[in-house]
């Protein structure tokens, strides 16, 4: 009898994993939001559609290498403010060693906001059609080489307004802005931008600035 239990055990055990390989995966009208009240975040983002071209997805070696990603009219939202209570200690582990890659990126017509209300300051992109080109992306060294970034009619915009409290004293304060910490090394051997401009509003020093290039 515990022979066979054993055998029956063997059995199971030895049976071959699961493989899935995937070659092209299109989604469309995708909308999600995530909201964090204690980590102090929330993202609220809709994308019209969005086509992935694998040229090599296996889950059995760990590997994901992607040909192209386009994506049609992304649309979202970051708000951020301060945390109510500290970030968890890191525990430890490493992370699991996936082969990553990735060669091109596609978008068109982006809209995206970063809100950071407890500043009073609003920062935003508009982006008619982009294309970023990689030569590298490495998930465990958290870096990416850029072989090319190519940006049409990129409209980027900052906007300061009034603290309500120093609205009425006439003394506004105005608050340096904070992007969050992004631990990434990114570098580009070549960027190309037409028909840009950055536009600057602070309601404090009651100033509006617009740069083209």
């Amino acid at each position: 009898e515990n022979q066979e239990s054993e055998t029956e055990s063997d059995t199971v055990s030895s049976a071959p994993a699961w493989e899935i390989k995937v070659g092209e995966v299109v989604l469309k009208n995708i909308r999600f939001s995530y909201s964090d009240k204690t980590g102090g975040i929330l993202v609220e983002q809709q994308v019209k559609y969005a086509a992935i071209d694998f040229s090599n997805f296996s889950l059995l070696k760990k590997q994901i290498d992607i040909e192209e990603v386009k994506i049609e009219s992304p649309a979202g939202k970051v708000t951020i403010w301060s945390q109510q209570n500290p970030e968890p200690e890191d525990i430890g582990g490493e992370m699991p060693a996936w082969k990553f890659s990735a060669k091109t990126f596609k978008i068109d017509d982006l809209n995206f906001v970063l809100g950071q209300p407890e500043n009073y300051q609003e920062f935003s992109i508009a982006l008619k059609k982009g294309t970023i080109s990689l030569e590298n992306l490495d998930l465990l060294k958290q870096e990416i080489l850029v072989k090319e970034i190519d940006l049409s009619t990129p409209v980027i915009s900052f906007s300061q307004e009034f603290k309500t409290e120093n609205k009425t004293s006439g003394n506004a304060k105005i608050e340096s802005f904070a992007i969050p910490f992004f631990d990434w090394t990114i570098k580009s051997e070549k960027i190309k931008i037409s028909d840009g401009s950055f536009l600057y509003n602070s309601a404090a020093e009651e100033t509006s600035t617009t740069n083209n290039w």
